[in-house]
């Protein structure tokens, strides 16, 4: 059944791009002298499914098939193609004839994302797959795993729907699953992992990088009766350190979230119409889990409840709450996290002058931590706007541009304006935030 799609799917001659100095695209080749040629060589196939505007592809094409040791490796295992999978006026003569036949191969293998690598054996047979810009090194990866049938997406796949599980190779399956875009399947087999192996052997194998990356994406199918999270809870520490950061505490929290207070607040994900009971709600987690992961949890629902309510008083209330009990992280993407917040609510919405002020305290430990962030800078200049202190303002803001224009002649590209556009606004004593 296959052989007779793929037979259907690329009859026409294809139109490709040869590099010189990386993989070889091969050009006015049917499907069918593409087959004959794989047989004769002994090749595999390689399909690229790519459209015009898809930046990710482009950078394929730039970055990955041009080079040296990319081309070599493929032009001696593989006979490789590219196939347009959109439409555009641009188009030539062969690339609208081929539209049908894109249009088959996006509907028979479910390519829903660009750019997709698709492999066939010699025989024309789909035998594996992935989706999304990767590096040189990885796309070679992905390439050799196509030829080890262990390694092959369609024989996995094919083995586990028929109860063939090898559960010491089920993260990699997962991961594969999930790159398709099928995400309830993965969410299934994931279950499974966790039903008929995670919840079933020791803590030193549970604690490897590959299963705590899969339990961290689908914690969602984790519950507290789970080994897995007795585990996590007992030996938090010893996933941390093999993880580099604290994923323990992200996942025990997200499950208890799900079990103690979505369940109450979002019964089927649709949020109760009275006001929340926060004291009993919290109490219960207390009990359960202590002091501390209540405070957590709670708090999270709370700045999630108000935010959908629109109460921006509440929302800046714990907010500050949560700041002030558990400090601010000014490492990694937290500091953006911090910064948007403050943004969007001391600056954007607060009108009370106190709690602007409490956003001027904050960002003034975001900044002395990142003193060359021109966001963040951009964010502590606009808050003492705010209250009326523009001269120190406009010096902050002056900073800011100057380190945008410094980290813009580094990259080799024109400097955001609009630091110097809120300059502008500071010195004619134009207000910086929205009006009401």
């Amino acid at each position: 059944m296959i052989k007779k799609m793929i037979m259907l799917i690329l009859l026409a001659k294809i139109t490709v791009i040869t590099n010189a100095q990386g993989i070889k695209f091969e050009n006015n080749l049917t499907w069918n002298e593409l087959k004959e040629r794989a047989r004769l060589e002994n090749k595999y196939i390689f399909i690229d499914c790519f459209t015009t505007w898809c930046s990710p592809c482009k950078l394929m094409d730039n970055e990955v098939y041009t080079s040296r040791i990319v081309g070599a490796y493929m032009d001696d295992k593989f006979l490789s193609i590219k196939v347009q999978m959109d439409s555009t006026d641009l188009d030539n003569e062969q690339t609208k004839i081929r539209h049908k036949e894109a249009s088959d191969i996006q509907s028979i293998y479910q390519v829903e994302s660009f750019p997709t690598f698709l492999f066939f054996n010699v025989e024309g047979e789909f035998v594996h797959r992935f989706s999304g810009a990767i590096r040189d090194s990885d796309f070679l990866k992905v390439a050799a795993n196509s030829l080890i049938p262990e390694r092959q997406y369609a024989t996995l796949i094919n083995n586990y729907k028929f109860g063939k599980k090898e559960y010491n190779n089920m993260t990699y399956l997962i991961n594969l699953v999930e790159n398709t875009g099928n995400k309830e399947l993965a969410k299934e087999i994931f279950n499974d992992y966790k039903e008929n192996y995670l919840n079933k052997i020791n803590e030193q194998e549970v604690f490897t990088k590959k299963n705590l990356n899969v339990i961290s994406k689908y914690e969602i199918k984790i519950s507290t009766s789970d080994n897995i999270f007795k585990l996590l809870r007992e030996k938090a520490n010893n996933a941390d350190e093999i993880m580099g950061y604290n994923i323990s505490e992200r996942i025990i929290n997200a499950i208890i979230t799900r079990e103690e207070i979505n369940s109450i607040l979002w019964p089927d994900g649709i949020p109760i119409t009275n006001e929340p009971d926060w004291k009993r709600i919290k109490g219960n987690i207390e009990k359960k889990y202590g002091v501390t992961t209540s405070d957590k949890t709670i708090l999270e629902a709370q700045l999630r409840w108000y935010d959908e309510k629109n109460d921006w008083a509440l929302i800046a209330k714990y907010n500050i709450d949560k700041i002030e009990k558990f400090g601010i992280d000014t490492a990694g993407l937290a500091k953006y996290h911090t910064n948007n917040m403050i943004w969007r609510i001391f600056f954007e919405k607060e009108q009370k002058t106190a709690i602007i002020y409490k956003g001027i305290k904050y960002m003034e430990t975001i900044v002395n931590a990142n003193p060359e962030n021109p966001v963040m800078i951009d964010t502590y200049a606009n808050l003492l706007y705010k209250v009326g202190l523009a001269e120190k303002a406009v010096n902050w803001e002056k900073k800011a541009a100057k380190c945008e224009q410094k980290i813009a002649s580094a990259e080799k590209r024109s400097s955001n304006k609009v630091y110097e556009s809120t300059l502008i606004k500071m010195k004619k004593n134009i207000p910086t935030w929205p009006s009401k």
